[in-house]
């Protein structure tokens, strides 16, 4: 809600096409919050997300499991209105449960949502690994591999990635060309702002297991953190990770 109500502060501040300027630029996003905006006829004119949407009737988005979300936001009243539907994580780019609070303010509609996370993400990334250890105990390395290098080894924002005995990826589906390339190349952004060789933590990890964190890259905002759980077992680095926007 204080990420919308600041979209409305800038329009009515800095005019329509100031406020349309900044929220279809990455530069607008706030760890996942990323605005969206219909006019007085309910089409997009803010996407950042999926541009392709500007200039097409919200009332037409059907999400995959037939529920009308568009004509749900559509609905949107001055007093505002939450929404429960399905859509694409701007991490992953998969389907995942999101909650929504849209608002008409000057005709227009102002709108931005959450993905709902476990109670304890941290549990959760955890359990996210170990079940991909255990489909390597049941399915070999081969058949582990061509799962999780798919998309629909995605759970929400997670997904694995996974490292062989040289310290080479041989999983990572969100990054694709990093496969086959050395983990100890991987640096990062720190907590405290410092850059740091992020990947050389992550292939002297132990079979007891770590947490590694690290700062979002800038194109998905400031102020948000990759938190990755990674662990050794039979000689494979197993890791997930879980997103803070705090």
């Amino acid at each position: 809600m204080e990420y919308v109500q600041q979209a409305i502060a800038r329009y009515d501040r800095d005019g329509l096409e100031s406020m349309t300027n900044f929220y279809n630029s990455t530069a607008a996003f706030e760890g996942q919050f990323y605005l969206f905006a219909m006019d007085a006829n309910d089409i997009y004119f803010v996407h950042p997300l999926f541009p392709r949407l500007i200039g097409t009737d919200i009332k037409n988005v059907v999400g995959s499991d037939g529920f009308e979300l568009g004509k749900a936001i559509a609905a949107a009243t001055e007093e505002g209105v939450w929404v429960e539907y399905l859509w694409p994580h701007p991490v992953t780019l998969q389907e995942a449960p999101k909650v929504t609070f849209a608002i008409r303010h000057d005709g227009r509609i102002f709108a931005s949502g959450y993905y709902p996370v476990a109670d304890d993400p941290a549990a959760a990334t955890m359990a996210y690994v170990q079940a991909a250890i255990d489909r390597y105990e049941r399915d070999g390395l081969e058949a582990t591999v061509a799962y999780y290098n798919s998309r629909e080894s995605f759970d929400g924002a997670s997904f694995l990635f996974l490292i062989d005995g040289n310290d080479l990826y041989l999983v990572n589906p969100l990054i694709p060309q990093r496969i086959g390339t050395d983990v100890k190349l991987v640096r990062a952004r720190g907590l405290d702002g410092m850059v740091y060789n992020f990947g050389e933590q992550i292939a002297g990890v132990t079979d007891e297991g770590g947490w590694f964190s690290n700062l979002r890259p800038s194109a998905q905002g400031s102020g948000s953190a990759t938190h990755v759980w990674a662990i050794q077992h039979d000689g494979l680095i197993f890791g997930s990770a879980y997103f803070d926007d705090e």
